[in-house]
Formats: C-alpha cells, sequence, structure tokens
C-alpha cells in the first residue's frame, strides 16, 4: 500500500463478516449499517483543542466501523476505506 494516513485517519481493508463470533447484541436494523474491516495502515495523530489524540487503532487490528462513515480508496485493484479514528465503533478481539 501506497498510502500513508496522516493525523487522526485510518485505512482500513474490508474483511468478510461472518469468519467473526462477536458477543455484542446489535439490533437487526443496525446490524445492516456496520462493516468489518482490517487495519492496514494508521496516522500519526492529532492536535484538538491543545489535547494530543492518541490512536487506539493499529496495523492488523479487525474493527467495526459504519457502512456510512469514511471514503473509498482504489489502488491495485483492491477497495480501501478511510475513516476518522472517531469513526470506528470498536475492536474486535478473539
Amino acid at each position: 500500500m501506497k498510502l500513508k494516513p496522516i493525523f487522526d485517519r485510518v485505512v482500513l481493508k474490508e474483511e468478510k463478516k461472518e469468519n467473526v463470533h462477536l458477543n455484542l447484541y446489535i439490533p437487526k436494523e443496525e446490524e445492516e449499517g456496520l462493516k468489518q474491516a482490517k487495519v492496514v495502515a494508521v496516522g500519526d495523530g492529532k492536535l484538538q483543542n491543545g489535547n494530543e489524540v492518541k490512536m487506539r487503532v493499529k496495523v492488523g487490528d479487525v474493527v467495526l466501523y459504519s457502512k456510512f462513515g469514511g471514503m473509498q480508496y482504489f489502488e491495485d485493484e483492491e477497495t480501501y476505506y478511510i475513516v476518522r479514528q472517531s469513526d470506528i465503533l470498536g475492536i474486535v478481539e478473539e
């Protein structure tokens, strides 16, 4: 991947959701709005109101995010999503 995100941006590559077993209750109408992806690149964080916003995700994490958040990016016939860290709803742990 040639893209390096800046500030609090994260680059995600979508994964299939059926391979993950979550212990979360997600209402049916909300489930359709969620996507699962693997973190492939992370920005350095940012300053907000004089305070440092640290990155809580790292490359390799599997996360849930809203399908309505972020922008698509295409490289080498692959689709990636660029989102703000705040658009990530949670990290999937095994």
